[in-house]
Order: C-alpha cells, then sequence, then structure tokens
C-alpha cells in the first residue's frame, strides 16, 4: 500500500483500470484456453483479487473501483468456469457483498441487476450452489436490491 500512497492520483487510477481489466480479461477468455493455460490463468486471478482486495482498503481507490463498476457490470464475470473451480468466483462474490454492502452503494445492484443475463447468474448462485460460503454472497447482494426497490417504493 505505500507505493499506492506514493503515486499521483492519475497514476492511480491508471493502476484500478489496468487491475480491472487483468481481472475483466482472465475471466472473460478462462473457458477458451487448453487446460495447461488454465491453472496458469487461475493463479492470475487470485493475484488480481488479492491485489483488488488490498487497492480496496483506500477509500479513494474504493471509489475509484465504484466508478468503473458503475459504468461496466461485474456479474457477467462470474458465468461459471468450464472445470466447475467455483474459488475464483466465491473471493470476487465476497468481494462484490462488501463493495455493496455500504447503504451509499446499494444502488450498484439495481443497476447490475437490470438485465436479464446478471439476473440469471445471481440466480444461479442463489439457488444450485452448494458452497454455503458462495450462496450467501450471493443472497446478501440479491437482498440488497429489495433493499433499493423498499426504498424507492416509500419515497
Amino acid at each position: 500500500m505505500f507505493f499506492i500512497d506514493t503515486v499521483d492520483d492519475y497514476n492511480q487510477s491508471n493502476l484500478v483500470t489496468f487491475v480491472l481489466r487483468l481481472l475483466w480479461n482472465n475471466f472473460v477468455q478462462f473457458n477458451n484456453f487448453p487446460e495447461a493455460e488454465r491453472a496458469h490463468r487461475r493463479k492470475q486471478i487470485d493475484r488480481v483479487l488479492r491485489l483488488l482486495a488490498a487497492l480496496g482498503k483506500s477509500e479513494e481507490l474504493l471509489q475509484q473501483i465504484v466508478a468503473i463498476f458503475r459504468e461496466h457490470n461485474p456479474l457477467p464475470l462470474l458465468r461459471p468456469f468450464r472445470n466447475n473451480d467455483f474459488g475464483a468466483h466465491r473471493d470476487f462474490l465476497e468481494f462484490l457483498d462488501v463493495l455493496t454492502s455500504d447503504s451509499k452503494r446499494f444502488d450498484l445492484v439495481s443497476k447490475w441487476l437490470s438485465t436479464p443475463e446478471s439476473q440469471q447468474i445471481l440466480h444461479y448462485y442463489c439457488q444450485f450452489q452448494v458452497d454455503p460460503k458462495l450462496m450467501g454472497h450471493a443472497r446478501s447482494i440479491g437482498s440488497r436490491l429489495q433493499q433499493v426497490k423498499m426504498e424507492s417504493m416509500q419515497s
């Protein structure tokens, strides 16, 4: 985190964008790689998720992540991998769960779930997952959508 604190705002923004682009590329292309390459890509995803979690500890960088996620829905990244390895999905869902747990960011969930594809993906994790942590994070995110709907009906 010392390195991140010593670079200027422009370079911090570039770092956040680069890390999220790495995450997108590794998740999206995972099923297209041969088996040998998938093991390497899976390790890369783990490293990128750890870096994303570290970046998220800085409120300033977290705001940059949120701004990008307002424009780019991360839920389609959670399509299952062909090898049924859900470890990366659990870690990413946990990050998204923590990210949206702040009431100031509840609106992200309704924006993400505005597409049928995203609704199907979250429904899959809420209903058909045997991993209780994965299911718990998905249900927690889904419950925030209900909170947003209730608040909008009251106002």
